[in-house]
């Protein structure tokens, strides 16, 4: 009987080791980037970012990944984005220049970067993988106002502003004109890599279906194009 308590608690203090080890691992695994009064430091104890004012950064904690994007001003007043892509030691992977104006969306599960154009100047889009590599230059057609991402990180929009013709008893926005504004939808399919449809809506509130699934996004109220 002595002997079999022996193997049961020898069993025991095995399984604690093992859990221990798993849990020590794990949170090893799982360390990152600290940032501290402004300043990012990496895992290698030397490389350090100073967070400058409008730069933005998000860490991919699962993913060994830190995004940095700094935004920066040309000479003729045109926006330009800096895209650095980093693994948790400091080390930068890759690096991209784009321009002239974008919003941007760090896509967790979907492990991708949107870069959203947002300016009238320009309408392509552009979409990264964790490693910097462009995986993607999107283009609605329209100029676009507003970019977002589903919650369950399926579907990227896009939104802009475009015309309709009144309906009967609709009153004019403005004064000899026929069309009234209304938001356009692009949707874009992450795991396909490719326009899964386009919607309509007349609020900043709008629903729409794809995949089988009932989504509702907000963006700004439809305007006129330009």
């Amino acid at each position: 009987m002595m002997f079999q308590n022996k193997k049961v608690l020898f069993g025991i203090l095995i399984v604690a080791v093992a859990f221990f080890n798993f849990s020590t691992c794990s949170a090893s695994t799982h360390k990152i980037p600290k940032v501290i009064n402004g300043k990012i430091y990496f895992l290698d104890g030397k490389t350090m970012i100073e967070i400058v004012e409008r730069d933005i950064f998000h860490i991919f904690a699962g993913q060994n990944r830190l995004v940095y994007i700094s935004e920066q001003t040309r000479e003729n007043h045109v926006g330009e984005y800096k895209i650095s892509f980093f693994d948790f030691t400091g080390k930068e992977i890759a690096q991209s220049v784009i321009y002239p104006e974008f919003n941007f969306v760090f896509a967790e599960t979907a492990q991708m970067v949107l870069a959203g154009n947002v300016s009238m100047m320009a309408d392509k889009s552009y979409l990264y993988d964790l490693d910097g590599n462009l995986l993607n230059t999107l283009t609605s057609g329209l100029g676009t106002k507003d970019i977002g991402i589903t919650g369950d990180e399926k579907y990227f929009w896009f939104a802009s502003n475009d015309l309709r013709p009144l309906r009967p008893g609709e009153e004019l926005m403005l004064s000899g004109w026929s069309t009234t504004p209304y938001n356009h939808i692009m949707v874009f399919d992450t795991a396909k890599g490719e326009f899964a449809g386009s919607f309509s809506g007349d609020g900043a509130n709008i629903s729409f279906t794809v995949g089988g699934r009932e989504y509702s996004i907000t963006t700004s109220r439809p305007d006129m194009p330009g």
